[in-house]
């Protein structure tokens, strides 16, 4: 339970922890921060392993100064674990924890009970979501109403803007449905009406509604648009329906925004300072089947004949992903959208501490499955560092007596140790003893004239029952293997630091 300025919040999530902890004394203060930054890093790449990385940083530092104690250069230590780091980055090495795809939802439903603390209404909504989106889909957590989770999917391409002028809404301020509506897209902002009566001109010549996207539509232009609207004639019969609708993105994205919607619509997007207003043609437009426009969203269902169009512009955007990784979370959104692969949960709850526990899971969740879905998962419960464990101690090829302090070659040895930490501490938290449940584990995996124990999918310590089984038995007991890399590497990096840190300077006073 933290008791936190924004209010109080129950959680299970290592990193919320972390950020809670803050020492009265100023250089502890320091090494607690380095800490928490780590469970940041973590929980943002992979939304689970904290805890984890916690535990794993302080035994890493822990085995690392009791060298030091014994004479060992930290600076070289430091150095050795860092090249180790670097042979971690080898997907080859991962292969030792013998990850396996997640390809059907009951393993997708395990990874989600791992990682929201084993609530099945969460693990069968994230389940149900992954179904409804794809592997590259979109889901995102809002705070709903009622007591349970609701799942929205939405069909079509979605942006967050909507209409620029309650007078351009639908019937009583409502939603506005356009059918088979023309599309423009415009790289400006509209304020005059030489920039508007163009493309209002061109539109009369098709008996179909216009829907104008541009970087904003003001003054002049927008009261041309509420004057015509459901009342210009049209030489074809009927009235012209109108609406503007605002890009979605800050102003220094809002060209990739109308690249997505040219690609659903077809239409081309007009730069004035290429081309300018007056020459806007017919062929510019593009069209949809179906247009809805809020005053905060609208969405746009494409025809099928676009479909090559989305395809080409989702593969440009998964390159982007590879080239921006700055920008991968936004980009990823972008994705879904474009493939309707964006879905809304809603998380009700009696309280409001409760809707925030339970929303912090399913994040947490989400971004677990979501990791598992790219690269696999592999043992849970402490058995894939164990496993590491076990490599290093093979490969490391050492003797016990004490090493030449000299020269590095102690990252091994320490790893080797500090790997088997978070089943030492799965085990006490589960009130056993950590070091027998290592052996009677070690002692199971270890095959008929092995040199070492290789623990795998084959062996673990489930902590309900309190019994040395195959994991990959129901019910499974598994971690996605990205959230284990990120541990790992993070773990390493940040004890090497904490290793090295031999000055601190704090201030005095508040």
């Amino acid at each position: 339970m933290l008791d936190r300025a924004g209010g109080l919040l129950s959680t299970k999530d290592g990193v919320s922890v972390a950020w809670e902890v803050e020492p009265e004394n100023r250089v502890q203060r320091l090494g607690t921060r380095v800490l928490q930054e780590a469970c940041h890093k973590v929980n943002k790449a992979c939304g689970d392993g904290t805890t984890t990385t916690a535990i794993l940083v302080h035994a890493i530092l822990r085995e690392s100064l009791k060298w030091v104690a014994a004479g060992a250069h930290p600076a070289l230590l430091a150095q050795d674990l860092q090249r180790i780091a670097e042979d971690f980055e080898g997907a080859n090495l991962w292969d030792v924890m013998c990850p396996e795809p997640v390809e059907d939802e009951e393993l997708m439903r395990h990874v989600a009970l791992t990682a929201c603390n084993g609530d099945l209404e969460i693990a069968d909504a994230i389940v149900e979501a992954f179904s409804r989106v794809g592997s590259e889909g979109m889901v995102v957590v809002e705070e709903g109403k009622g007591r349970g989770i609701e799942l929205d999917h939405k069909t079509g391409m979605e942006i967050d803007r909507g209409w620029e002028s309650s007078e351009l809404a639908g019937p009583d301020g409502g939603p506005r449905h356009m059918d088979v509506p023309l599309v423009a897209l415009i790289d400006a902002e509209l304020t005059t009406l030489k920039d508007i009566s163009p493309i209002v001109e061109e539109a009369t010549q098709f008996p179909h509604p216009l829907i104008i996207v541009s970087r904003g539509c003001f003054g002049e232009a927008v009261k041309l648009l509420v004057a015509n609207d459901k009342k210009l004639e049209l030489p074809t019969g009927g009235k012209l329906q109108v609406c503007a609708v605002r890009c979605p993105g800050h102003v220094d994205h809002m060209r990739h925004h109308l690249a997505d919607l040219a690609a659903l619509t077809g239409a081309t997007v007009m730069d004035p300072l290429v081309t300018p207003f007056s020459e806007f043609r017919s062929e510019m437009f593009g069209s949809a089947q179906t247009a809805t426009i809020k005053s905060d969203s609208a969405i746009f269902v494409a025809f099928e004949d676009k479909y090559p169009l989305i395809d080409e512009r989702v593969s440009q955007l998964h390159r982007e992903q590879i080239d921006f990784s700055h920008d991968a979370e936004k980009l990823r959104t972008r994705i879904a959208k474009l493939t309707e692969g964006f879905c809304v949960m809603r998380v009700g709850g009696w309280s409001d501490t409760e809707i925030r526990e339970k929303r912090g899971r399913i994040e947490d969740a989400l971004e677990a499955v979501r990791v598992a879905l790219e690269e696999g998962v592999v043992p849970g419960g402490g058995i894939a560092y164990l496993a590491l464990s076990n490599f290093w101690e093979g490969a490391a090829g050492f003797s016990r007596k004490v090493p030449e302090f000299a020269v590095a070659g102690l990252g091994a040895r320490v790893l080797v140790e500090a790997l088997k930490e978070p089943l030492r501490v799965l085990a006490r938290n589960a009130g056993h003893e950590g070091a027998v449940v290592l052996e009677r584990v070690q002692k199971a995996a270890t095959e008929p004239g092995a040199t070492r124990p290789m623990a795998g999918w084959q062996t673990g310590w489930d902590a309900r029952t309190n019994e040395v089984r195959d994991l990959r038995h129901d019910p499974i007991i598994c971690d996605p293997l990205a959230v284990v890399k990120s541990v790992v590497l993070t773990a390493i990096s940040t004890a090497s630091t904490l290793l090295t840190a031999e000055v601190a300077l704090t201030r005095t006073g508040s």
